[in-house]
């Protein structure tokens, strides 16, 4: 038999283990000095064709899902089942 207390202080521990790690985290993520943006070498044409290729790749994405979620319709699986699977794909993708 475990005693609920016990149980409480596990999940309060490991609440707190993970506080600290988030606050670690935290600390380290923004503790990274400041460097300024070489306009040479990072310029707004590298970032529009950048941008230009996520919108593709993303696209192709969303069509590929719907085009899944149609298919999955037209065999009658219900709908529960059909939203499950489309999500599970999209995790998987992203």
């Amino acid at each position: 038999m475990v005693d609920n207390n016990s149980g409480s202080m596990v999940k309060y521990a490991v609440a707190g283990i993970g506080a600290i790690a988030m606050a670690g985290l935290v600390y380290y993520l923004s503790s990274d000095d400041f460097v300024a943006l070489d306009y040479k070498r990072y310029n707004v044409e590298k970032f529009e064709v950048l941008m230009n290729e996520l919108n593709l790749e993303f696209t192709c994405i969303y069509t590929r899902n719907y085009n899944t979620y149609l298919k999955i319709k037209e065999n009658g699986e219900g709908e529960d089942d059909l939203i499950d699977r489309v999500k599970l794909q999209v995790e998987r993708e992203l």
